[in-house]
């Protein structure tokens, strides 16, 4: 059965290998320890650790050690020492492991990307319906505004046709009253006449001195009389 690789974060190998955590993460940045970002937080296998650390050791590399008693070298490396086969186990391990992160990792930023495209396509689709309702409701209102510019239109020619009735009937009626007062001056001037003619058979008759052969009744005297009578009675 293979032995399961140990992984620790960047401040416990800081204080396995007895250095600064501020070492350990400038090793991880040159290159020389491999390690997988997990967040903010580093994961770093055991072996690749103490390999790093054997071959970076420096004398100087006290300065980077925190207050704290450092194990020593000697026991480190006999508790952790490895073989080859080993290190190529761990190596080849760590890229897996690597990979697989690396794989999570791309898969969790394709379903976040899928996720804001997949709700943007719902605000489009949302935003095109309002459209696609606000162009009915605006071809609605305009056959509304066009229904009611040709009522008004027919209303105003109406209007006119109305107003030009009126005055055809106020020129009829006018002429009418122009009729009726010629009329009434002819019919004036019929009983003026009348009236005259009256006064006439009146006066022949006072002055008209009647005769025995007048008095007598023939068929030739009787229409006149009769008709003298009717303009003297009417």
């Amino acid at each position: 059965m293979p032995q399961v690789p140990q992984v620790v974060s960047a401040r416990d190998a800081a204080r396995i290998v007895g250095v600064n955590e501020r070492t350990i993460r400038r090793w991880i940045r040159a290159g020389v320890l491999p390690a997988v970002r997990d967040g903010a937080a580093y994961c770093i296998d055991l072996d690749e650790l103490h390999r790093a650390a054997a071959g970076q050791r420096t004398p100087d590399s006290a300065a980077d050690t925190p207050h704290q008693t450092p194990q020593q070298p000697d026991i480190i490396e006999a508790r952790y020492r490895v073989t080859p086969a080993e290190i190529e186990q761990a190596v080849e391990r760590t890229g897996e492991r690597y990979v697989a992160d690396m794989a999570s990792m791309f898969d969790r930023v394709d379903g976040l990307y899928r996720a804001q495209l997949d709700a943007k396509d719902e605000t489009i689709g949302y935003l095109r319906s309002g459209l696609d309702q606000a162009g009915l409701r605006l071809a609605e209102q305009a056959d509304a505004v066009a229904q009611l510019t040709a009522e008004r239109e027919q209303a105003r020619l109406h209007a006119i046709t109305v107003e030009h009735e009126r005055e055809q009937l106020e020129a009829a009626r006018e002429h009418t009253r122009r009729q009726v007062e010629i009329v009434v001056l002819e019919r004036e001037a019929v009983e003026a006449e009348r009236d005259a003619l009256r006064s006439r058979l009146s006066a022949l008759e006072t002055q008209q001195v009647e005769s025995p052969a007048e008095r007598t009744s023939t068929p030739e005297t009787q229409p006149r009389r009769a008709w003298w009578r009717f303009w003297r009675d009417s």
